[in-house]
């Protein structure tokens, strides 16, 4: 629906201020919208970095929905006993050290670092 100027300068002033206050209505529910949408895509972008909600101050839009957070590493969970230095967070593709573990029958959970 489209008012023209016209239209708008025809109407009463009663009419104007209910047609006002709808749009006005319209627009605070449509900014709410958008704002609990953009929060919850800051919230999704903020998982998929690791990183904490918090950690976003200083951090420009663009920044965030670029994709341009530094994203930090998982801590290890597991650990490799043959070899010390190789660790595992459990996320992302297994390590060929956890595949082999899991097929002699031992659990994971045996690598875990405690």
């Amino acid at each position: 629906m489209f008012i023209s100027d016209h239209d708008l300068i025809n109407m009463p002033l009663d009419e104007l201020l209910i047609l006002g206050e709808a749009v006005q209505r319209t627009i605070d529910s449509k900014k709410s919208e958008m704002k609990s949408n953009l929060l919850k895509e800051f919230r999704e972008k903020a998982r998929a970095c690791n990183i904490s909600f918090d950690e976003f101050q200083g951090l420009t839009f663009e920044d965030v929905m670029n994709n341009k957070v530094k994203k930090e590493p998982a801590p290890a969970k597991y650990r490799n006993p043959d070899h010390y230095d190789d660790v595992w967070s459990g996320f992302g593709r297994k390590p060929r050290w956890i595949i082999e573990h899991l097929q002699q029958g031992k659990h994971l959970d045996d690598l875990l670092i405690h």
